[in-house]
This record gives C-alpha cells, structure tokens and sequence, in this order.
C-alpha cells in the first residue's frame, strides 16, 4: 500500500473553481520518507478532498479521492501530533491526519463520512436513473418490435392479396391465351376446308371443260335435278264424245 494517492492535475482544478466547499480548514498531513509532517490547507469538495500549502496557493498539491474510502481513529506514539485519523483506502493508500482539537478532528471525521455517503447515495440515484433510462429504452424497443411485427403482418396479408391478384389475373391471361389458340385452331380450320372445296370446284370445272360441257349449263341441270318433280298430269275420264255438228242446209 503506497502512503499516498498519486495526484495528477489533468484538468487544472484551482481553488478559484472549487465553488461552496463543504468544508475548509487546516490539518497537518504526514507524508514524505523519511516521514514528516507538514501543516496544510484542506478543502473538501463533494468527494474529493484537496489539500493546497496555503491559503495563498491556487494549485492543489494533491487529492484524496473518498470514494470507496474508510476514515477512523488513529493513535500515534507521537505526542506532538495528538487528534489524529487516518483515511485510507484498502491496498492503495493511506493518509494520517491530525487536527488541533479533538472537535475539529470529530468534525472533519464526520463530513468525510458524511461526503462518502452522499457520493455513495448519489451514484446509486444516478445508477437508478440510468436503470430507469435503460427500462424505458427497453420499453421503446419493445414497443417497436411490437410495431415492427404488426407492420410484417400487414405486409404480409399485402403481399398474399398482391399475389392472388397476380394469380387471378394470370389465371385470366392463360384463359384469354386459350380461346385465342382455340380461334386461331377454328381459323385454320376453315382456311383449311376452304382451300380443299376450293380445290374441288377447280378440279370439277376443269374436268367438266374437258367434257365439253358448258359448266353453266351443267349448273342450271344440276339445279333443275336437284328442283322438285312436275305434278303428276289429270287422270281422264269416261265420256262419250260430242256428237258431229249436222251439215248445213243448201
């Protein structure tokens, strides 16, 4: 355990910005090896405890950090330093104090104890606030995986609608594709059908031409064939023939 805490003043603290101490006064401070003692000026500032050469001194020569810190009576075989109290932090460091009176050392005891649980309250109000930080943003992301879901959801259902509608209206396609080949498949067909009666009636008229025969003529014949039958002629019947006339008087 080294004697003392390794002050490194990184960020320039000065008296001058040390606003409402909660408590200044002087004590005499061991240190040093070999060991002395040296009477210095202590400012205790929320939980940090500066210590300077004087009043006139800006610059603090050190700090006693109290987080995590203990403070107790301590007895000396040395009766020129009587009041004396030790602050120390287990395995780092070790400070040995001593006051001018037993009051001032009870009274300087007591707000280090007193600054250590005010540091320790307000690291646990700062860790609960943190918590309660953390249990909202918790919350929020809770909420919007909520929301996210929901979201997937519906775009989902969207997305089943948007593919029944493609199914639907491909279904629709297919069937119009099928009654055009179907029209196409008829089309053909009776190209086909015309073409070969054509082929008919051209081999027809040519063989008629051979035969000599008006195909006009041919045409009305297979007309008239094809016309119904003349009605049978009226049956005769039995009368007597009428008589001569009688010649004329000379």
């Amino acid at each position: 355990m080294t004697s003392e805490f390794k002050f490194n003043n990184t960020y320039g603290e000065t008296r001058s910005f040390i606003v409402d101490p909660d408590k200044t006064g002087y004590l005499t401070k061991q240190g040093g090896f070999p060991a002395n003692w040296k009477r210095r000026l202590f400012v205790l500032k929320d939980n940090n405890l500066f210590y300077f050469k004087n009043e006139q001194a800006d610059t603090p020569l050190g700090c006693i950090p109290l987080e995590h810190c203990f403070v107790q009576d301590a007895e000396i075989a040395d009766n020129k330093h009587p009041n004396c109290f030790l602050v120390f932090h287990p395995n780092q460091f070790r400070y040995l104090l001593s006051a001018d009176t037993e009051h001032e050392m009870r009274a300087w005891m007591k707000v280090i104890q007193t600054a250590k649980i005010s540091h320790l309250r307000e690291v646990m109000e700062d860790l609960d606030f943190t918590k309660r930080q953390v249990e909202d943003e918790k919350e929020k992301a809770e909420e919007g995986k909520r929301w996210a879901e929901l979201a997937k959801v519906n775009a989902e259902k969207e997305l089943r609608i948007e593919r029944e509608k493609r199914r639907q209206l491909e279904s629709s396609l297919q069937e119009a594709q099928d009654q055009l080949n179907a029209e196409r498949e008829k089309r053909l067909t009776l190209e086909y059908d015309y073409e070969r009666l054509k082929a008919r009636a051209d081999a027809l008229e040519a063989e008629l031409k051979r035969g000599g025969v008006d195909t006009r003529a041919h045409t009305r014949a297979s007309v008239s064939s094809d016309a119904s039958p003349p009605p049978p002629p009226a049956p005769a019947h039995d009368t007597a023939p009428a008589p001569a006339p009688a010649p004329a008087a000379s």
